[in-house]
Parts: structure tokens; sequence; C-alpha cells
């Protein structure tokens, strides 16, 4: 069971649901960014939002993943929406067709714009100043608004990560007993640094936001804790720092009952670092008090039925036990498959071309699936399969990195440049990074 807990959800294509053997009917969520003047209620809203998307069902016969172009919609949306968005996350398709939705359930909402507001503990000694030990964010943010998005992975990877969390807060909500069935609401993804957990966790906040809303209706919250913080220069203060902290944060939970808190602790083994390995150490007792503090804290918030953890490591052997007991899902992260490696530099080549540092005359680059079907060698998705190729082993982040250095490096100059000299540089600054030379 133990070694079960650290699963690679990259090989669980198959889908596994108890209607697998069936016609697939889907719920086909939409969501819509509502302007923050509008004085429209949102449930008018969502109405007309839904008679427009089952119009255009009726009319193209598809529904496609991603924004909707409403400038023919009523004067109503129009007027009232900054985006409207489909969202097929949950189906593993780009597109279904319009018979196979059995529900429209439009999301909407408005993006906060606030900053993180810092959460702050003074450190056991009334002469230092207090220490930030957590910052908190409402959601939806502006700042989270095309993470989800944005975030190339396999697609059953946001659709379990979503599974999971409608689950566990749904049985929570249904008041089922945990006595009974085993779920703490407690995540953990791991994998290689810059695979996007930290991105993935905060975007999965935002997401649970969004689509909610009806079980949430004051909006959520992100919690996100500064685990270095919480070890004191005091001795033996770090147990309680983090014991004071959770008593805020419950505090909070419990006087917003429809908010959804989702507490996200990012390099979980700062905090819940085994306590086998911290006896060999000289001065062990801090750092066990702390990761004995962690646990009985994560029991005492375990029965409030609005918040979910989610936490991040980018190593497993050395976190504790007892806290991965607590953990319903341990998700591997890994780098990211060809197709992944070929779409996110073909998202980062659309950016340039949008923002006309790659001369906007030039076409835009087909999806991997038809770059691999090409038999044209000049094609340009040719090219960006090549450089996908040649980045194996290259993380999200070092990926997203390449475009920026290509340029630095191998174009050397400020006037804009078509798409295949600049997929000439790219080929280049990843041939450098796989060297190590950059």
């Amino acid at each position: 069971e133990e070694n079960n807990k650290y699963a690679d959800t990259n090989t669980q294509q198959k889908d596994t649901s108890v209607n697998s053997t069936k016609m697939k009917r889907f719920d086909l969520n939409v969501e819509a960014v509502i302007h923050p003047c509008c004085t429209t209620p949102f449930h008018h809203l969502q109405i007309q939002i839904e008679e427009f998307i089952l119009a255009l069902g009726k009319s193209t016969s598809t529904y496609h993943d991603g924004p909707v172009d409403i400038s023919e919609a009523p004067a109503s949306i129009t007027s009232s929406c900054l985006k409207v968005a489909i969202s097929l996350d949950q189906t593993f398709a780009t597109s279904i067709a319009s018979w196979t939705v059995s529900n429209i359930k439009v999301h909407t909402y408005t993006l906060n714009d606030a900053p993180f507001e810092p959460e702050e503990l003074d450190d056991g000694n009334t002469n230092e100043d207090p220490i930030t030990v957590c910052e908190t964010l409402q959601l939806p943010h502006t700042t989270l608004h095309t993470a989800w998005d944005n975030l190339i992975m396999p697609p059953d990877v946001k659709s379990n990560l979503l599974s999971y969390a409608f689950t566990g807060l749904h049985f929570s909500k249904k008041n089922v007993s945990p006595h009974v069935i085993n779920w703490n609401r407690v995540l953990l993804l791991y994998g290689p640094p810059g695979t996007g957990k930290t991105t993935l966790c905060r975007a999965l906040a935002q997401k649970l936001s969004i689509r909610m809303h009806n079980v949430f209706p004051s909006g959520g919250y992100l919690l996100e804790i500064k685990s270095h913080s919480l070890f004191s220069k005091w001795f033996s203060e770090s147990g309680k720092l983090i014991s004071r902290l959770f008593g805020r944060i419950r505090e909070m939970v419990e006087d917003e009952p429809d908010s959804l808190f989702c507490v996200l602790i990012d390099e979980i083994e700062s905090l819940a670092g085994s306590r086998i390995n911290k006896n060999a150490v000289a001065e062990p007792s801090d750092a066990i008090r702390a990761v004995n503090s962690l646990l009985t804290s994560l029991d005492s918030i375990r029965s409030l039925q609005n918040v979910i953890v989610l936490s991040t490591t980018n190593i497993t052997d050395c976190i504790d036990d007892a806290f991965v007991n607590r953990v319903d899902w341990c998700v591997k992260i890994g780098f990211p498959s060809i197709e992944a490696r070929y779409e996110i530099l073909r998202s980062c080549v659309d950016e340039l071309c949008r923002a006309g540092v790659i001369s906007e005359n030039d076409s835009r680059i087909e999806s991997y699936k038809k770059a691999v079907q090409s038999v044209n060698e000049s094609d340009s998705g040719r090219h960006l399969l090549d450089c996908a190729q040649l980045a194996e082993g290259l993380s999200g982040r070092s990926l997203r990195k390449l475009p920026f250095q290509s340029h630095a490096f191998h174009v050397r100059s400020q006037d804009d440049i078509s798409l295949s000299e600049f997929l000439s540089a790219l080929k280049l600054g990843i041939g450098a990074k796989v060297r190590g030379e950059i």
C-alpha cells in the first residue's frame, strides 16, 4: 500500500469510470469572466449564457475547448462578459460533439486583483519583529487567470486532480463519516524541480473557486505557508509557531463557512521531514516537535468541510511516513512528454507572434498531431518537432526560458525576425541548454 501511494498518473490514460462501457455523455463547463461593474444578477447571466451556448452547439454541432466568440451574442452578454470559455478538461478531448452534452454548467465570476495579504506571527521573542508565515490571496484572482490553461500536461493529470478535489469536498459537504471512509483532503505533488507542481496547485485552487461557486458562494482563498519562516531561531519555538499558524487558519475557515480555503505548503519536506532521519542529527528535538505539530494541526482541521491542503516536494525519500499516511493521493509530476514539449514551445512561439517579435505575416504553427503527420520537411511544425525531440529531459520551466535565451544569444537583434529564423535560433538554444552551456 505504501508503494502505491506514489503513483505515476502519466500511465493512467484509460477511462476507468463506471460508465466507460456505455455511451459517454458529458457536462459541459462554461466559464464566464464578468465585468466588475456589471449590474445584471449573475443567475440571469447564467441563463442567457446557457441559451447562447446551446444555440451555438445546435448551429455548429461541435463544442471546442477554449474561448468562445461572443461578438454575435446578445447585448446583455457582450456588455457584461469579459470572456466566455468552454472547458473540456474533464473529457480528455479538445472538442466534442454537441449531442454528447447532457448538461451545460455556466460558472460566472469576477476576478480579484488585491495583492497577497501577509499573516505575521512573532518569533517567540517580544524584542523581535514579527515574521511572515503565510500569505493569503482571494480567489479567483487575476494573476492566476490563465494558469490552468497554460499548464501543458497529460490530460488525465488535470482531470484526475479536479475529480479528486470535487469528491473530497463533496464527501465533506454530505457529512460522510471520516471514521468509516478515510480521506483527509490532503494532496501531495512530487517530482523534479521546474515541472509545474506549485503552479498546478495554485491553478487548481483557482479552478476550484470557480467551479464550486454554487457550494462556496463567497469565493475562495489561497493560503501559501512560508515553510522556511516557520523554523524559529529560538529553540523549541518552531512547533509552537506551526500550532499558532494553523490555529489562525482554523479561525479563518470557521469564520467563513461559505468560502473555500486551499492551504498550499510548498516544499513540504521542510516541515514534514522524516523524524527517523532527524534522530541522527545532533539537535533533533525542535525539528521533531515541528513535524509532530504539523501532523496534529492537520488532524485538527480534518473535520472542517471547506478546506483542502495542497503540498509539493522535489524529494520523497525524506518525508515522514506519518505525513504520507495522511495524504489521500500522491501524484507524480514528471518531465514533459514530447507532445507536451512541442505544445509548450508552440505556445511560446504563438506569444512571440502575438507580440510582434516574430513577423506577423508568418502563419501560426500547427498542432502536434498535424506536425507528426506532415510529410513536408520544410514545414514549420516539423522544425518545431525537431526542437521538441532535442529538448528531451528538460522541465517545463526550462522550456519556457529557452525562447528568451535563444533570442538573446542566437538572434542578437531587436529587429523583427521571421518564424524560420527564430526556429533556427531556438534549436541552437536547446542544444546549448542540453550541453549545459546556458
